[in-house]
């Protein structure tokens, strides 16, 4: 038996907005809310759009328990999709129609996202009803890599391969309020992203795309306002960690400014500054060890009787290059050497043929970059004879595949290693130095209370037949 409706309804009537929200808010005698709705709709023709939002939103306020909220929506949805809901309020009015356009769903209702089968989106609570799982073990497969989720793997995809079905997804701006994290991790680069940025980028992503962990990208152009102001939004967007590669500067490296910007946010997430070596108090380092490359350098061609050295360096450095010219010189003076046996030029691009003199008859050097040695070699054949010349370098395993035919003189007779008495390359892999920088970034993001510590890699370690490009990534440091 159909009870009489509280307000001025009566049957054949058209409820006024003002009647459907006094029903909505009326208590219920007998049965539930659901009772209810099916009462009202007995009464409300399938176009009266207003009173039908009217009646639902007092419901939605007042007495929802148990199932209600999945009826109430089932309600809300076929009220909104009524035939001729469309033609009376155009959504897509042309320009210049003079028709005002209407939202389909009130503000604070935002559209249901519809799932495979043409449903509404349910919420976490109602996704884990429906694995039949709790929603802390719901919760955990969805935001975790199988190996953390903490459950057995067909468990893990099981609950994946349900919300493919359903198209859900765990609301990102609730997740992002409820963790406090956003799921993002910036990466600032200066210029030397040029050179190792695509292998970098691939070993990150590798690992924080299967976190489901974004990026967000910004470049220095290796200019100081640049950088702070990268570190400045990257603070604003409220990012997880941050991966730093310092800019390249001339002169006396400058970490003043960024100090300070560190200092006046206390708060700031977990800082990692890759390859270049720079000391700013509060951020983790990852990098090669650079001084031991360069005192290594010294040592080798000490040995192989070297009397005069040269240093060919870039304008433009990161701490790390001025590390290895640090200890190259520094051992070479420690072992006897006179300051005047040991000469040092800057380049940019090209060699400056008004200090080419200088290297005469050298029969050591250290070259920063192996990119450099190609060319180098026509200014140093010229001044010294290259069959007597002991070089040592730094490059990239990505470089040199890339580079190879540099490598080769106009007959393809001779590499360039050829050329000279030695030439010894100290080597690392970005790919793996991305994988490695993505897994510590994960550790920190985990563990926001590890103080700041620098880990510095060996050289070589990542070569073919020493690891290999196929074995696993070296573990995190403890």
């Amino acid at each position: 038996m159909i009870r009489p409706l509280p307000g001025n309804c009566s049957a054949g009537s058209v409820p006024s907005a003002t009647d459907a929200e006094e029903i909505g808010k009326a208590p219920v005698e007998a049965g539930n809310s659901a009772e209810k709705i099916l009462l009202f709709s007995c009464f409300m023709p399938e176009n009266s759009f207003i009173a039908t939002n009217k009646f639902v939103n007092a419901i939605e306020t007042g007495i929802l328990y148990g199932n209600d909220r999945t009826i109430i929506r089932s309600f809300r949805n076929n009220a909104r999709t009524a035939p001729n809901q469309k033609d009376r309020h155009p959504r897509r009015a042309g320009p210049g129609s003079g028709k005002s356009v209407m939202p389909r769903f009130p503000p604070g209702h935002p559209e249901p996202v519809r799932n495979a089968k043409g449903g509404t989106t349910m919420n976490i609570r109602e996704f884990a009803a429906h694995c039949k799982l709790s929603i802390a073990s719901v919760s955990r497969a969805l935001n975790n890599p199988p190996e953390t989720a903490q459950m057995s793997r067909k468990t893990y995809d099981y609950v994946h391969a349900e919300a493919r079905e359903l198209g859900y997804r765990p609301n990102y701006h609730a997740r992002a309020f409820h963790t406090h994290r956003s799921g993002c991790v910036g990466i600032i680069g200066g210029s030397s992203m040029k050179y190792i940025g695509i292998a970098l980028l691939e070993g990150i992503a590798d690992v924080l795309d299967g976190r489901g962990i974004a990026t967000y990208l910004a470049s220095t152009r290796d200019e100081i306002e640049r950088e702070a102001g990268a570190f400045d939004r990257m603070f604003y967007r409220n990012v997880d960690a941050i991966i730093h590669m310092p800019t390249l500067q001339e002169g006396e490296y400058r970490t003043d400014r960024l100090a300070g910007l560190l200092k006046n946010n206390p708060g700031h997430p977990p800082i990692l500054s890759i390859l270049g070596g720079a000391e700013i108090p509060g951020t983790f380092r990852l990098r090669m060890k650079d001084a031991e490359a360069g005192r290594e350098a010294a040592l080798r061609q000490l040995k192989l009787g070297c009397r005069r050295f040269g240093v060919i360096g870039t304008l433009r450095r990161s701490p790390a290059e001025n590390d290895g010219i640090r200890a190259y010189r520094n051992t070479l003076l420690e072992n006897g050497v006179s300051p005047l046996n040991i000469r040092e030029i800057s380049i940019r691009h090209n060699f400056p043929d008004s200090r080419q003199e200088e290297l005469r008859d050298i029969d050591g050097a250290w070259i920063v970059y192996y990119l450099l040695v190609p060319t180098c070699f026509q200014v140093l054949r010229r001044v010294c004879d290259p069959k007597k010349l002991h070089i040592d370098t730094v490059s990239t395993l990505e470089n040199r595949e890339l580079l190879l035919w540099l490598q080769l003189d106009a007959d393809c007779a001779l590499s360039i290693r050829d050329h000279f008495a030695s030439l010894n390359i100290f080597q690392y892999s970005v790919y793996r130095i991305g994988v490695q920088t993505g897994e510590t970034v994960v550790k920190l993001i985990n563990a926001p209370a590890l103080k700041p510590y620098t880990q510095e890699l060996e050289w070589n370690q990542f070569l073919p037949g020493i690891t290999g490009p196929e074995t696993a990534a070296p573990d995190s440091p403890e």
